[in-house]
């Protein structure tokens, strides 16, 4: 075995001559070096993300850093087709916003994160 991989574990043995003298004895011990998928996908992240943007993810507690690229990513496609582009709907049936061209609807949809190729999305929710 591998120096780093075996640890030691002291245990106290009285031998029946001497009850109260302490022996040490040195048992092996393996631990596994199997990580967890939550590590595992920290150090995905971690390697894909600048350090900044990893801590501020990290200092979020959300748990988001403990998720897959996968993951995150089908996260945001479902934030994306369930809640903001239905918002973006909501906020032209209030009239809140009305864009007159256009290019005012192109910069209300970027500004907002939403790409114009969904704008046939945005008209089947009306």
């Amino acid at each position: 075995p591998d120096s780093d991989e075996e640890k030691t574990l002291t245990i106290d043995r009285k031998s029946s001559d001497e009850m109260h003298e302490k022996q040490n004895t040195k048992l092996p011990i393996k631990e596994p070096k199997v990580e967890s998928k939550e590590t595992e996908n920290s150090c995905k992240l971690k390697d894909l993300l600048t350090e900044p943007v990893y801590t501020r993810l990290l200092e979020s507690n959300t748990g988001l850093h403990l998720k897959s690229p996968q993951e995150l990513t089908e996260m945001a496609m479902r934030y994306y087709d369930e809640v903001a582009l239905p918002k973006l709907v909501s906020d032209f049936g209030s009239l809140e916003l009305s864009p007159v061209d256009g290019r005012t609807l192109t910069d209300f949809m970027h500004t907002r994160g939403l790409r114009i190729r969904s704008l046939g999305q945005v008209v089947s929710h009306l």
